[in-house]
Order: structure tokens, then sequence, then C-alpha cells
């Protein structure tokens, strides 16, 4: 007979605690955080152009995961005003070229369609972060994440259609 481990039970640790059970809001918040660091490698595949880019949102959502497991370090102010600012480029760029005004469906390009499937996860991540009552400073990183991701989706779309 097999040995009966903790998560035979439902239960898992955390970095800074033990025997949390799986239905615990932090543990799908870590669960869709870590599903989003995958996608982001994806999308570096599909994004050669983005490699670093998509590299420093990766980062980011480590340092969002350890904060949620109880690490004690701040988010880099540094990397949410870089957020800030490339998403206001980005929403300039769409406002000058009036290209975006209705829902997207995604399926123009693989770039624009991996971009958007990271988006849509940071979304997901981020309603499990406020049911977990997550620490203030990730909300506007992941907020800021998926709004950036959404531009980057639909700049790859609009180069594709021209």
């Amino acid at each position: 007979m097999a040995a009966i481990r903790k998560g035979d039970i439902g239960l898992t640790n955390l970095l800074f605690e033990k025997n949390i059970k799986k239905s615990d809001a932090r543990i799908f918040a870590l669960s869709f955080l870590d599903r989003l660091n995958c996608e982001l490698g994806n999308a570096k595949l599909q994004n050669p152009k983005l490699k670093k880019e998509l590299a420093k949102l990766q980062v980011a959502t480590s340092a969002v995961m350890a904060r949620l497991c109880g690490k004690k370090s701040p988010l880099e102010e540094k990397f949410i005003n870089h957020l800030n600012k490339e998403t206001a480029k980005l929403a300039a760029f769409f406002e000058k070229n009036k290209k975006i005004n209705q829902f997207v469906v995604p399926g123009i390009c693989r770039e624009e369609t991996a971009l958007h499937l990271c988006r849509a996860t940071t979304r997901i991540a981020e309603c499990y972060l406020v049911k977990a009552n997550a620490p203030k400073d990730i909300l506007p990183v992941i907020n800021r994440m998926s709004l950036y991701l959404f531009y980057l989706a639909c700049k790859a779309a609009f180069n594709k259609k021209g």
C-alpha cells in the first residue's frame, strides 16, 4: 500500500505556513499565478521580440507569489512605474488609431492569442487574490499586468492585420 501524503488528504504547505487546506483562496490564486508564469513562458516563445519584457512579468509574478506566501519584501515600485508607463504608451497608440472599440475575440495570430491567454489567467488570479484578502500591494501589480497584456495582445493583432 502506498504511503498517504498531505496532498492526498487535501493539505499543502506554503513557504512560511504548513498544512493549508487546498480549498484556501490563496492556493487557488497561487495555482493561477503558477499557470500565468507558464503561459508567459509560452508567450515568450510566440513573441521573440517581447522576450525581455515578458521575462520581467514572470519575475513580477514570482514576486507576487512569494508575497502571497508570506515573504515580507515589498514589490518593486520601479516595476509598477514601468508597467504604468508602458501601458500609457500603448493606450495612446490605440486611442490615436481607434482600434479597440469592442470585446476582443482572440485568434488572429499565435502571438496575440498567447498574450490574451496570459491576460485572462491574470484576471482569474486577481479575482482569487481579492478573495484571499491578499496584501494590498499585490493587487495593483496584477491589475496593471492584466491591462498591459491586453494592450500587448491587441498590438500583436494590429501588427498582423495592419
